[in-house]
């Protein structure tokens, strides 16, 4: 008899958080799938830098420049 839930078993849905800085789930789940070995703090400043980047295009207009990273996300993942 197993003691933990399998992964597949409703009820076992982990809550990753959103970020400190946007309060979006997006973001912290890139700011995971780049992290290594714990590092989270690099793979925050990796994110945050390009997302000010992006910012800095759209003329300093935080809403556009979060627009745009949203748009290259959804770019990249797969359509299924």
């Amino acid at each position: 008899m197993p003691r933990r839930k399998a992964k597949g078993e409703a009820g076992y849905v982990r809550d990753i958080g959103v970020d400190m800085r946007f309060g979006s789930l997006l973001v912290q789940k890139l700011i995971n799938v780049i992290m290594k070995r714990g590092k989270k703090q690099i793979a925050q400043a990796i994110v945050y830098e390009a997302i000010d980047a992006l910012i800095a295009k759209a003329d300093g207009d935080f809403d556009k420049g979060y627009a745009m990273f949203e748009t290259a996300i959804q770019g990249a993942r797969p359509a299924l």
